[in-house]
């Protein structure tokens, strides 16, 4: 079972993130595998622009690094694995700028990153040696390619 938390919190600060993030996945995650299944941390992007509400000079990057390091300790309190879909997100905006994965709000997906997400989930959960990416609609298929092959070349352990 997939768990997220709201996408700014996990970039906030590590004390702040004790008190209103880990008790509650732990709580969670306990629940989850109390019913059989497996938590699994879904480690969201970093908005377009940063967290420019709290952070005004921040960027995608800076707060995808605190996004990592929130989930990274919320995998460790909860003895949780972590779907990185943010740290492809974060490999293809560094490969090619000309690939956006947002809508206009800059913070949610686009068609494009709804598809990126969901190739880095299969390859997680399904553990494909090859992604095989049938025709996507809006999507050239070069486009299609690049994000299948950052999705296939991610993994992250807890």
């Amino acid at each position: 079972m997939g768990l997220q938390e709201q996408s700014q919190l996990p970039s906030f600060p590590e004390e702040q993130r004790r008190k209103e993030i880990y008790p509650y996945a732990k709580k969670l995650t306990d629940e989850v595998r109390k019913a059989g299944a497996t938590p699994l941390l879904f480690l969201t992007w970093g908005r377009k622009h940063g967290d420019i509400q709290n952070i005004p000079d921040d960027t995608r990057s800076k707060m995808q690094t605190r996004l990592l390091e929130g989930y990274q300790n919320m995998a460790k309190t909860t003895f949780s694995e972590i779907v990185p879909v943010g740290l492809a997100w974060e490999a293809i905006q560094s490969l090619d700028k000309n690939i956006d994965l947002y809508t206009h709000d800059g913070s949610h997906p686009n068609r494009k990153g709804v598809y990126l997400s969901s190739l880095v989930f299969a390859f997680h959960l399904v553990g494909l040696s090859q992604l095989n990416t049938p025709p996507i609609t809006g999507i050239p298929e070069e486009t299609a390619e690049l994000l299948a092959q950052q999705a296939k070349a991610l993994t992250l352990s807890p």
